[in-house]
């Protein structure tokens, strides 16, 4: 089997969330009508062997979802706004 690319998503305000393996990137419509574009590395401090440990991965994936969950809603509704 090949290498597997793993993306994941979510809304943010008016537009979406886009995770991918090395990199995130958030699209949000500004007030005008035009798209701005927001992309940005992925947190490498969940990473490595820590990652390993199952109950221990499971916490570290929550808490760098939820910064970047944060960050990108906060960056969505200012430029929304």
């Amino acid at each position: 089997m090949a290498d597997r690319q793993f993306y994941g998503g979510q809304a943010v305000m008016e537009g979406v969330l886009m995770r991918g393996v090395s990199h995130i990137a958030v699209a949000v419509r500004r007030p005008r009508g035009d798209i701005a574009l927001r992309i940005e590395p992925v947190f490498f401090w969940s990473a490595g062997r820590l990652r390993r440990i199952p109950f221990l991965r499971g916490i570290l994936i929550l808490a760098e979802t939820l910064v970047v969950g944060m960050k990108a809603l906060q960056w969505s509704t200012n430029v929304a706004l």
